[in-house]
Parts: C-alpha cells; structure tokens; sequence
C-alpha cells in the first residue's frame, strides 16, 4: 500500500521504501509519435523528479525501466535516461562500472497497466535484499548502451550500497 510517510509512522505500519519524488510530463506534439515518448520530454521528467527528492541524478545506482523491448522505445528510453545520468566521472556512480538498468518486463512478460507497480515491487524488493536482479532473455544490448553510462544488470549482483541511499529505511 502507497501511504504519506508521516501517516504510516504515525499508525506504525512498517515502510519497505520511500518514494522521495515524482515527476509527470507531457510531450504533447513534440513527441515521436501517439505511443512512443520524446526524449526531451523523458529526459526532463527524470531530472524534474531526482530534484523534487533532493538527489543528484550523477548519484544513481540503478534505473528500473520500461524496457519495451522495441527498437524505438528502448532507444528512446535509453537515450533519455543516458542524458539525465550523465554526470561525475562518467558513469554516475563514481565507481567506473556504470549505473545499472533492468526491467521487470523480461521476467515477468508485459503487464499492462500493472506494468508500473510491478516495477515499484521488484526495485522494492531489490532494495530489501541488496541485490539487483537480472534482465533475462536478453542475447544482445542496444548499440547505443556503449557509449552510455548505464549498462545492463544481465545477472544477479550485490547491491551493498544501496543501505546508504538516501531515504532508505531498513
């Protein structure tokens, strides 16, 4: 369940994560097409909701995406997300390993209006056991990942760091 924090530490509920902050966007007639986003647009909603949580977007870890698996939408999506992260020494993270990105989409199938929670829960999850989860099923990234400061998580990792996200609660 989706609370105020303040509400559910008043009532005691436990928190599995805080989500620090959100952005909408718009692309109106500067996007691609009726179902495919604008990477301007994109771009801005990424930084728009890591500046409504305080957060520097050069400090990612992990991006969970959409992961349509179509050569517009992964390109757009990776193009978007590449601009909002880049940043520090080039791959956000300060460790030279690139920020990782994964979708629940390849592990689960397409969800439909689900698609956004079952993204949430598995970040969620991923956060409470300090591991990121692989994106299956894929045999080859885009191109366009190399020049990129994300790379894709293709197997299970340790996520140690994620205890020092700001905002996570244990």
């Amino acid at each position: 369940m989706l609370r105020r924090l303040e509400d559910a530490l008043a009532d005691g509920d436990p928190v599995r994560a805080v989500i620090r902050g959100t952005a909408v966007t718009n692309d109106g007639s500067g996007k691609v097409g009726f179902t495919a986003p604008g990477v301007d647009q994109q771009t801005a909603a990424i930084t728009e909701a890591w500046a409504a949580a305080g957060l520097e977007p050069s400090a990612a870890q992990y991006v969970e995406t959409h992961g349509t698996g179509t050569e517009l939408g992964d390109r757009i999506e990776l193009e978007a997300a590449s601009a909002a992260f880049a940043g520090g020494d080039g791959t956000g993270t300060g460790t030279g390993v690139g920020i990782g990105i994964g979708s629940v989409k390849s592990n689960i199938g397409h969800a439909d209006a689900a698609a956004g929670a079952a993204a949430l829960i598995k970040t969620i999850l991923m956060l409470e056991n300090a591991t990121l989860a692989p994106t299956v099923d894929v045999t080859s990234p885009v191109p366009a990942l190399r020049e990129s400061p994300l790379r894709l998580v293709t197997e299970a990792e340790e996520w140690p760091d994620r205890a020092g996200l700001p905002g996570w609660r244990a």
